[in-house]
């Protein structure tokens, strides 16, 4: 599901100071260009002929051996970051996608913007303080004088550490090869702020961009925190039962103006030893 990418995106360290940028799901600890989203800004002519780096790809017959095997690849994550930062590129990761695994119970669209809620329980009341708090974020944010939160400029910076492992020991991303692996050994992870890595050949640095209180709030009491994300993945997910519910006369008309929003979540409740599957549908609020 995607996001208000036009105003989160609008930000320098995205469209100007970066040659490539990809947005990450919180798993900090490693860099790598994401199938979900990564965006190559056209400021430099040779960009568009990195992945000339890859090893799969260096020449036709490389390219062809590797097309011709059986073995699963991951060619868009390993061999892509690999390529971008052996080029003499900036790679810049924004940890502003989310994925199913973070306790997200319900991601939701409204009038464009996205916003998911996290709760370490899943119930029908659950999901329903979740609707009503992000109705209230989405509303705010719809009415203010909207900017990316990334805009303004980083609250601190550190310098990153990143490395590629010489052995399995070392590894951070079990599913790419060793040799295109990229691994943060400092990263950090706030539940206050999106910490931004960028990386080139000259050095890498972390910012730290903090959340609006309405891109994210807790309700403590309620169990819930809702955060706004420019796209929310469907990973563990996709792999049960969906269910796509959708009114016939469903227009975008009323998805802009918020008659109506679109909802994905995992049908389970409070005492359930197995899901019941995934649930997308339009809700009409007319």
């Amino acid at each position: 599901m995607w996001g208000d990418l036009p105003t989160l995106l609008d930000a320098p360290v995205f469209n100007v100071e970066t040659d490539v940028f990809t947005l990450s799901f919180g798993d900090s600890w490693r860099l790598y260009t994401r199938g979900q989203f990564t965006a190559f800004n056209q400021h430099r002519p040779k960009i568009n002929d990195a992945w000339r780096s890859c090893k799969q790809l260096k020449t036709l017959d490389d390219t062809i051996a590797f097309f011709n095997s059986t073995d699963w690849a991951a060619l868009d994550e390993g061999c892509g970051a690999d390529a971008v930062l052996k080029s003499d590129f900036t790679l810049t990761e924004a940890p502003i996608q989310e994925a199913d695994w973070t306790h997200v119970v319900l991601s939701r669209s409204d009038r464009g913007i996205l916003t998911n809620c996290r709760s370490a329980n899943n119930s029908v009341q659950i999901r329903h303080k979740c609707r009503e708090a992000m109705r209230k974020i989405t509303s705010e944010l719809v009415n203010s004088n909207r900017t990316s939160p990334f805009s303004l400029p980083p609250v601190e910076s550190r310098p990153l550490k990143l490395y590629q492992p010489e052995d399995k020991r070392e590894m951070c991303s079990y599913w790419l090869p060793q040799d295109q692996q990229w691994c943060v050994a400092n990263s950090i992870s706030e539940d206050v702020a999106w910490w931004v890595h960028v990386a080139n050949s000259n050095g890498s640095i972390g910012k730290k961009y903090l959340y609006s209180t309405a891109n994210s709030q807790r309700d403590t009491a309620a169990e819930i925190q809702v955060i706004e994300s420019a796209l929310f993945h469907l990973q563990n997910w996709k792999h049960q039962n969906l269910t796509v519910l959708f009114d016939p006369d469903v227009d975008d008309r009323a998805l802009k103006v918020g008659r109506g929003v679109i909802e994905v979540y995992e049908n389970r409740n409070d005492g359930d030893e197995e899901s019941k599957g995934i649930i997308m549908r339009y809700v009409n609020l007319a």
